[in-house]
């Protein structure tokens, strides 16, 4: 339950309290006042705060480098995965990677892990898994998609020219990084990942990226 559904019910109880009171005891309505003060401090305490998670849940920057998710376990390319983590090696940038039962290149990639690097080779649920992490690195199908819509922003590297457009749309969307085809990445971005406003693509793609499809489906249906 998140902190603004919490203030509310808070909120409704102690009015009900002091109204009853207000009744039967004959305290002065103005105590009402205290309690509606304390709850628009609250509200604009979260509106200002987005890391307090109060509405909702947001990615904020972190510390820990290796707050980095890497998953391209599905991609035609599998020799990107060893060649994405030579480039986080060589930015001594630390991750987690996620590799599934069709990535073909595991003995070139145990080559290059070290103890920075956490492997990971099953998941029961990648959107469970992306709440862990502040940032993920993916292609441009799906994943991206998904790592939006749950508040976790992605440097995006298409395995196919045709997800390009994916990565270009969620680029200009604010939600993620669109970091080249993988012929040709653009390496710049990986100098410094602090310059990446965490906050604010997590805000963007939770809010571009409607996750109440099902739901509208549904509504659409029963007006047939």
């Amino acid at each position: 339950m998140s902190g603004f559904k919490k203030a509310n019910i808070l909120f409704f109880l102690v009015l009900v309290i002091l109204l009853l009171s207000a009744i039967y005891y004959g305290f002065s309505a103005w105590f009402l006042i205290i309690p509606a003060v304390i709850y628009f401090i609250l509200l604009f305490f979260g509106s200002k705060n987005i890391c307090s998670q109060f509405y909702i849940k947001t990615k904020c920057k972190s510390e820990d480098k290796s707050k980095i998710h890497l998953t391209f376990d599905d991609g035609p390319h599998p020799e990107i995965t060893p060649e994405i983590l030579k480039i986080l090696k060589k930015y001594n940038i630390k991750a987690s990677i996620h590799i599934g039962p069709s990535f073909e290149h595991i003995e070139v990639l145990k080559k290059e892990i070290t103890d920075d690097y956490k492997l990971i080779s099953y998941l029961p649920s990648l959107i469970e898994e992306f709440s862990k992490y502040d940032l993920a690195i993916t292609g441009g199908g799906i994943t991206p998609f998904e790592a939006n819509a749950s508040g976790l922003p992605c440097l995006i590297i298409a395995n196919e020219k045709f997800e390009i457009p994916n990565g270009k749309f969620l680029d200009e969307s604010k939600s993620s990084k669109f970091i080249g085809y993988h012929e040709n990445i653009v390496e710049a971005i990986f100098t410094d990942l602090n310059d990446l406003d965490i906050k604010s693509m997590s805000k963007n793609g939770m809010k571009i990226l409607n996750t109440q499809a099902v739901e509208k489906i549904y509504k659409e249906i029963k007006k047939l």
